[in-house]
């Protein structure tokens, strides 16, 4: 286990300025000498949140910004990324470990429990705008994550008609988040909606609800696999996490089902149509517990959701990319 760590490492950069951290792993210390000027790495370990690293490495890219490393769990998320040297594969228990060892580890996040168990500390801007302050990025950023794929993978999963891509469920997730589930009988209905205008392709894990009338895609491909089938989608609908940021970093459309548990402007996109009921608790940012029976989703018809899907097929425009400024107060 040491020597892979060390050999872990040390694919980590190559650069000719080597700083060394102290890795605990099985109660054992080593020492290891990593070629890098930078690394991010993220707090949690959901997919979702690593891929918004792309959004923060992009800015400080832009910012000069050279030999930008990340340690994730998913490195296949940051393959082919311009602002990014190198990925190191580590596992999340290993790099929580890792936790102030170093002044060059960047331990990026966007929330933290509050005094109450179950509620998070509700951000004030989008997440990644706090992210990359958390990098030190201050003035213009683009809220935008990107993923990076080749022509050959894209080509793979083009289809012969015009796509859309559903899931039916959060609840499975790495880092599930029971506020955020839909009800997977409504996606049913807007599934049933679409008819034969559209073929539909469910992604997700293998575990999460099926859908009928679909083309079961569930657990059967890789992450940069369905990033490539989100690419030649007409929208993708579903619920707030990682699918919508992935959905995001290939230019695809998407219905978000919000409900109140987290607002749009804080973790959303404006091209997309974000579904959100501003009832009178939210944003609460509750994971698992409402004491409402959760209302803000509730609300939520499966015609709300096949009506915002009209309006997005409906625009043809390219998708904006949202901006913000991080003055240094």
């Amino acid at each position: 286990m040491l020597d892979r760590v060390k050999k872990l490492a040390r694919t980590a950069g190559v650069g000719r300025s080597m700083y060394c951290i102290r890795v605990v792993v099985r109660n054992t210390s080593v020492s290891v000498r990593l070629g890098m000027p930078r690394v991010i790495m993220c707090s949690y370990g959901a997919l979702g949140d690593n891929l918004l690293l792309t959004a923060v490495a992009h800015s400080l890219a832009q910012r000069g910004m050279k030999g930008i490393s990340v340690v994730t769990p998913n490195p296949e998320l940051f393959s082919h990324n311009p602002s990014i040297r190198s990925a190191l594969e580590m596992s999340q228990s290993t790099y929580f470990k890792m936790r102030g060892n170093h002044d060059r580890l960047k331990f990026l996040h966007y929330s933290v429990h509050t005094d109450v168990p179950g509620i998070l500390e509700s951000p004030k801007e989008h997440i990644i705008a706090v992210m990359c302050r958390e990098a030190g990025i201050t003035g213009e950023i683009d809220l935008l994550p990107r993923l990076y794929l080749k022509e050959d993978e894209i080509s793979r999963f083009r289809p012969d008609k015009e796509t859309i891509v559903v899931q039916s469920s959060i609840a499975n997730a790495g880092f599930p988040i029971i506020n955020k589930e839909w009800y997977p009988e409504r996606m049913q209905a807007v599934v049933d909606s679409l008819g034969k205008r559209f073929e539909v392709l469910q992604v997700g894990l293998a575990s999460d609800p099926p859908l009928s009338g679909v083309v079961d895609l569930r657990g059967k491909l890789k992450v940069r696999e369905v990033a490539a089938v989100l690419s030649s989608a007409r929208a993708f609908v579903g619920m707030v996490g990682f699918l919508m940021h992935l959905a995001r970093a290939v230019d695809c459309p998407s219905v978000i089902v919000y409900g109140g548990r987290e607002a749009p402007w804080q973790s959303g996109y404006t091209c997309n149509e974000n579904i959100y009921r501003e009832v009178e608790c939210a944003p609460c940012w509750r994971e698992d517990v409402c004491p409402y029976g959760r209302h803000c989703m509730e609300v939520i018809d499966a015609q709300a959701v096949i009506d915002a899907l009209n309006v997005l097929l409906d625009r043809s425009s390219s998708l904006t990319v949202d901006l913000s400024d991080l003055r240094d107060d």
